[in-house]
């Protein structure tokens, strides 16, 4: 299902040890699993992934067309980097707008969408100075500067990391 992915059993000889390459497994709770296999080239960069940069001055959501929301509560300066297929659109608005955006564009303006339309909140309070929001098989975003929390929608099979900036 993941394109480059291995096929087949490979054998590979180094230093007198026999190495194996096997099929890959499905990650049951990646966002590459969640969506129709014609959206995966969408999904699944082609090319070196570039940032996309926004700063932020106050409450903003994201959508990541219509498989993830990202609602940041903004207390000063911030930005928000995200990095993942330029193939999908990110749509931004007010916070206080969001639920009426995702539910007038989603399926249409908002896409690709999950197979099912069943999605889950995870929240957190930005611990440091810089923090990663991870979708899994989708990409990150780091958040920095004066957010205080963020909200992010998912499908329900999909996991969420916070985790302390990378870059």
């Amino acid at each position: 299902r993941h394109p480059g992915t291995t096929l087949a059993f490979n054998e590979i000889e180094q230093d007198g040890i026999t190495y194996v390459d096997t099929p890959g497994i499905e990650l049951s709770h990646d966002m590459l699993m969640e969506v129709k296999e014609s959206d995966l080239k969408t999904i699944v960069p082609d090319h070196a992934v570039k940032p996309i940069v926004y700063q932020l001055y106050n409450n903003q959501s994201f959508m990541i067309g219509g498989l993830a929301r990202i609602e940041l509560g903004v207390e000063g300066n911030a930005g928000c980097v995200f990095y993942m297929s330029d193939a999908l659109k990110i749509h931004r608005t007010k916070t206080a707008n969001a639920d009426e955006q995702w539910q007038k564009h989603y399926g249409e303006l908002f896409r690709p969408v999950p197979l099912k339309n069943h999605f889950k909140k995870y929240e957190t309070h930005k611990r440091s100075d810089k923090m990663d929001i991870v979708i899994d098989g989708l990409g990150w975003v780091c958040l920095s500067g004066s957010i205080g929390h963020a909200s992010v929608y998912v499908p329900e099979n999909v996991s969420i990391t916070f985790r302390k900036a990378m870059i």
